[in-house]
């Protein structure tokens, strides 16, 4: 499964009232998890005696996959923050219509992965130690260039401040049409200036890391 070792896959089903309870989850809660998922399965366990080749981590001892059997197509990121909140490190993989996306959680932001067929669905493990694997299934997933866990966060923040800058792109073109005095079109339009330019500076930045 998910071209993963044979000593890692378990596939054992996680019961969700067990997992309610050890989480202590309210109504509301259990309510948003399980408008999402009608199942949980423990898909594999990355831990020193199922991966031998990877030291031990500082951070990183154990690493689980988690396949989430969805109701619907869309998981809401609500779902994944509480059961991230178990106290082990996370992989899901979101199972839905014979494909599956995996996701997890990493500074509290929410990163998934396009469909595949679930039967060419992979996870690629990457890494010395249990740090750089998780490190590594961080940016395979969330689409970002391989690095420490500062450059990660460094591109995180960096890809929310394009977002932000597009937004406020895109806000202020709109603006701009339909302002009918001539000199705040022009104020509008040296903004829309500033905004390529700083959109161009952090795309140039992304393609410094790779």
């Amino acid at each position: 499964m998910y071209k993963l070792p044979a000593k890692t896959l378990l596939n054992k089903p996680l019961s969700k009232e067990r997992l309610y309870k050890e989480l202590s989850f309210k109504p509301g809660e259990r309510r948003v998890v399980d408008g999402d998922v009608s199942r949980i399965d423990i898909a594999a366990v990355l831990a020193p005696e199922t991966l031998p080749a990877l030291m031990p981590g500082k951070k990183v001892k154990t690493l689980y996959v988690l396949r989430l059997e969805l109701k619907r197509e869309a998981c809401g990121g609500e779902t994944l923050r509480l059961l991230a909140r178990l106290p082990q490190t996370l992989v899901f993989a979101l199972a839905f219509g014979g494909k599956v996306r995996f996701a997890l959680v990493f500074e509290g932001r929410v990163f998934t992965t396009e469909a595949f067929p679930e039967e060419s669905a992979a996870l690629t493990l990457k890494g010395t130690t249990f740090d750089l694997l998780w490190l590594h299934l961080v940016a395979d997933i969330a689409g970002l260039a391989c690095g420490n866990e500062d450059s990660l966060k460094f591109q995180i923040a960096r890809r929310e401040q394009r977002q932000r800058l597009e937004a406020e792109r895109a806000s202020t073109e709109k603006k701009m049409w339909k302002e009918p005095q001539q000199h705040k079109r022009n104020e509008l339009f040296e903004r829309l200036q500033e905004l390529d330019q700083e959109i161009a500076e952090l795309d140039r930045e992304r393609e410094e890391l790779g």
